[in-house]
C-alpha cells in the first residue's frame, strides 16, 4: 500500500479498497467487506461465509 495515502480521506479509502479488490481472492474480499460493514472479526466473517455458502451447495 502506498504510504502517501492519508487515513480518513474518502478518495484514498476508495483507492485502498480498489487495491484490495485487485489483489485478493474473492473469499478474502467478502470476508474483508463483512468485517468493514458489520464490524466483525475475521473469524466471525469467515464463519458466516462458510455457513451461508455451505448451505447452498448442491
Amino acid at each position: 500500500m502506498p504510504s502517501w495515502r492519508s487515513p480518513g480521506n474518502p478518495a484514498d479509502d476508495v483507492a485502498q479498497l480498489r487495491d484490495v479488490l485487485d489483489t485478493q481472492p474473492a473469499i478474502e474480499q467478502a470476508k474483508e467487506m463483512l468485517m468493514l460493514l458489520r464490524g466483525w472479526t475475521a473469524d466471525e466473517a469467515f464463519t458466516a461465509l462458510r455457513t451461508n455458502v455451505g448451505g447452498q451447495r448442491g
